[in-house]
């Protein structure tokens, strides 16, 4: 339906006649006519009919004034979706691994607050694999996750950044103050790690396996602020990613354990849906994001 046709047909409504439609459309009487056949043909009904002088509205021409009406209202709302403001009043639905929620993205919301005052924000915690499901089944506008780099083509990275993972341990730990350790060293030493659906768990399995050790007397806890606790007063060893404890690390509880091995990475990421509109307000928050991870890892 030309939607061109459906604006004449409700500027004759506003008007009352045809000829004044024309005049304030600025159209010859004939295309306004027109267009209200081609109108009266797709629809297969007369919308008007001549009551003497004046054209009223049939039954049917009332009931599809309000389709019409309808119509235009979503047309016109449609049009401003990229005019959204600052005072816009939007919810966005935003999904994070827990450890990157508590060390960036209570910062982030705070300063995306400061400017977007009256957008709703709807956090997500999640392990990475099912907040990409939620965000593939449209559940979540943008996820912030750690892990591989993202090969899924129904999802697009908006920013990326290597992400170090390193071992830990207390501060009084043998490993801690040693000089440089092996890996079969790390391994003769109990561990408490994260939940084993993550890239930390996968690469400390393979690294184990690399020297033919295992990962023994393990202690799981899915919460980063837990298992830093739990290594001030422990003899265990982690392995997690850098930026989720360096708030820990600034302080005399927990220290590095510096192993000899090659260099370990994940890749902090962004991903909405792919081809997704991105409003100014996801942009924005986008940009924050970025800010953010630059100071964590300073």
């Amino acid at each position: 339906m030309d939607i061109t046709y459906v604006q004449t047909f409700l500027r004759i409504v506003e008007t009352g006649s045809f000829a004044k439609a024309a005049q304030e459309l600025q159209y010859a009487p004939s295309t306004v006519t027109a267009h209200i056949q081609a109108l009266e043909q797709e629809l297969g009904c007369a919308l008007f009919e001549r009551i003497g002088r004046k054209n009223h509205l049939t039954e049917l021409g009332g009931e599809f004034l309000d389709y019409a009406s309808q119509m235009m209202h979503i047309r016109q709302k449609m049009s401003q979706m990229g005019e959204q403001t600052e005072n816009s009043e939007i919810t966005l639905r935003i999904g994070a691994l827990e450890s990157l929620m508590f060390c960036t993205m209570l910062d982030v919301v705070s300063r995306f607050k400061q400017s977007y005052k009256k957008v709703h924000l709807e956090l997500e915690i999640g392990e990475a694999d099912q907040l990409r499901e939620m965000l593939r089944q449209n559940k979540l506008d943008l996820i912030y996750i750690t892990d591989i780099v993202n090969t899924d083509p129904m999802l697009e990275c908006l920013h990326k950044r290597e992400e170090p993972m390193v071992f830990l341990a207390s501060s009084r730990h043998p490993l801690a103050h040693g000089g440089d350790v092996t890996l079969s060293e790390v391994f003769r030493y109990p561990f408490v790690i994260p939940a084993p659906m993550g890239n930390c768990h996968t690469t400390l399995r393979r690294l184990a396996a690399t020297v033919g050790g295992e990962i023994k007397d393990t202690v799981m806890i899915n919460n980063i602020g837990a298992i830093s606790a739990f290594l001030k007063d422990d003899c265990s060893v982690t392995f997690l990613y850098q930026s989720a404890v360096n708030k820990n690390l600034h302080t005399e509880h927990l220290a590095a354990v510096n192993v000899q091995m090659p260099a370990q990475f994940s890749y902090s990421q962004v991903l909405v849906r792919k081809n997704k509109w991105l409003s100014p307000a996801l942009k924005k928050l986008v940009e924050i994001i970025t800010e953010g991870e630059k100071s964590v890892v300073q």
